[in-house]
Formats: structure tokens, sequence, C-alpha cells
């Protein structure tokens, strides 16, 4: 078994327990969310399909465990205004499906890559931050991204806006995973392309209304841009991709 996922899986079996011993923990608020999200996002891929989809979300924590944005973590150390944990979840960046394009189906196929994290975060009074790194464990492209990410959620009576802005670099075997061509690939108008490490940018803005303690209305909005690595590929055609979603929550 890979040396990184043995850690991860003991990490896992063990914190909660270190969890138990804390006190003033940010992991203190037990809580379950579920409800339905509709969204759709374009793709960056030559015919990509756009994706529409109305999904089930679940958030949950209990004890220091928590389940959110498919991610499944522990808090391995924690105080009043910050936090270290390890997670397992989906990949970060790329679609390894490449947008259901017609066009790049006589492509090899690419496998779903799941990967372990470690993130630290901060919470001050001017917005939170976090700092992660994902790295995976699916034996695919063997490598990882750094995200960081800042966020500034405002409350006003029933009202919470929640602007994040987030920066995820890849090393070049992620970017060659996801983007790249290689010579069994090409074809005319498809030459081989090797490309480099990469970023992509993020920003999201989230609109909550609040119905009593438990139900919530979403509004929101995404905005992401390549680098140009991701751009130049020749299985790609946009940079750029703005996508939107809206639903209902309710939290126990």
């Amino acid at each position: 078994m890979n040396p990184f996922v043995t850690l991860i899986c003991l990490l896992l079996t063990l914190m909660p327990w270190v969890g138990h011993a804390q006190t003033d923990s940010m992991s203190g608020d037990n809580y379950l969310t579920v409800g339905l999200v509709g969204y759709t996002e374009p793709s960056i891929y030559k015919d990509g399909e756009d994706d529409q989809d109305i999904e089930l979300v679940v958030e949950a924590q209990w004890e220091g465990i928590f389940y959110r944005n498919d991610t499944l973590g522990v808090y391995l150390a924690e105080g009043d205004s910050w936090y270290v944990s390890a997670g397992v979840g989906d990949d970060v960046f790329g679609d390894h499906t490449r947008g259901d394009s017609k066009t790049l189906k006589d492509m090899k196929s690419l496998d779903k890559v799941y990967t372990a994290n470690l993130t630290t975060g901060w919470i001050t009074s001017v917005g939170y931050f976090e700092l992660g790194y994902h790295h995976d464990i699916s034996n695919n492209h063997n490598s990882g991204a750094v995200v960081a990410r800042y966020g500034a959620p405002m409350e006003q009576g029933q009202w919470v806006l929640d602007p994040q802005v987030s920066l995820t670099c890849v090393g070049r075997a992620v970017s060659r995973y996801y983007v790249g061509v290689s010579a069994q690939d090409t074809k005319a108008g498809r030459p081989t392309y090797q490309p480099d490490q990469t970023c992509k940018f993020q920003s999201d803005l989230n609109l909550y209304y609040t119905l009593g303690r438990a139900h919530h209305l979403l509004l929101g909005v995404s905005y992401r841009h390549y680098g140009d690595e991701v751009s130049d590929s020749p299985i790609v055609d946009r940079d750029d991709l703005w996508s939107f979603n809206t639903g209902y929550l309710y939290t126990f």
C-alpha cells in the first residue's frame, strides 16, 4: 500500500481519540446539513458538455470528524482560532471525463483521482485563511496540489454573504494528466503537448438566506481562471469559466 495512504488511514483511526481529549476547540459544534443544490458549469475542453445537475448535498461534523466538500477528514490539532486537519477526497484540479467531449473520445481515458490532504487554517478578525496540500493516493498522476484559500463571511440579519478566493497550484504531472497530449493521442490538429506546472484562480460568492435556525436558501456564482499551461493545450478551448448554483439546505 502507498505509505501516504497508510499514514492517512492511521490518522483517521487514531485522531478521534485525540479529539475527545481536546477542549475549547473549533470542532466542538456537531451538526448535520442535507439539501438539494442545482448547478450549471461549462467545460474547458474542446466540445465539452456543460455539467448541469441537481445533487444531494451532505455536510456533517461530529466530535472532530467532518465530511464536507466531498472530503472525509479529522482535526489533528486545534485551538480557538486555528486548526490542522487531514482527510481524503476528490482531486482539486482537472476533469477526468474531459467534459465528455465527443471530439476527445479517441484519447486514452482517465481514471478518477482521489487525494489525501493535510490542511491548516486560521480564523482572524478579517476572515479565515487556509493552506493545504493534496496528494494523489489512487496511483494516477502520483503528484499533488497546493491550495491557498481566503474567505470573509458577513452576516446581516437573516442574510449571510460568503465571498471566497483561492489559488490552486499543481506540478507538471498533474497538468499533463488532465490537459496533456501523449504521442499515442496525437492526430491532425492535435499535436503532442506536455505542459509544465500551472495554477488555477477561483473566486466564489455565495448568498444564504436563513429561515429560522434550520432552513437555508442558497444562491451562488463562481469564476475560475486557468494558467497558460492549461489554455495552450490543443484539447482546451477556454481558460475562463463561470458557474452558478442554487438550492435549499436543512441543518439538524
